[in-house]
């Protein structure tokens, strides 16, 4: 049988559990932020669909290598995920990356770097995005 395809819920649970984290709105999407800072939008009409906080390389990587999962979703900052095309490792990396991203300083200090707070809280980078790193 097939792995389940992950959705919102999904994305809710891997994202609400690292730290100072929570979920608002704004222009009638749902997002998740940590403190006052979004790290993920979920689309409204695709229940299979987030946007992620990232970085221009990132973005740049993720979408030349594979197009048909990642998209640029707004301007090289915010990178756009299929879900139906992602495991949970991978989706668990790509949102403690966009935690660390959005992250007040004082959180990141007290957590470590976005990779310690991503194996700690989300249990663990996947093979492919280690050394995704913040970018100043």
């Amino acid at each position: 049988m097939p792995p389940r395809r992950l959705t919102h819920a999904d994305v809710r649970r891997i994202a609400l559990v690292l730290p100072e984290t929570h979920e608002g709105s704004h222009q009638g999407y749902f997002d998740i932020r940590v403190v006052d800072k979004i790290l993920a939008g979920l689309p409204p009409r695709d229940v299979h669909a987030v946007n992620l906080k990232s970085t221009a390389v990132n973005v740049d990587t993720l979408v030349r290598a594979d197009p048909a999962t990642y998209r640029n979703a707004r301007g090289g900052s915010w990178l756009g995920v299929d879900l139906t095309r992602v495991d949970r490792a991978t989706l668990r990396a790509l949102i403690g990356e966009a935690w660390a991203l959005a992250a007040p300083k004082r959180l990141l200090k007290q957590g470590g770097s976005a990779a310690e707070v991503s194996r700690s809280k989300t249990a663990g980078l996947s093979d492919g995005l280690r050394g995704v790193h913040r970018s100043k």
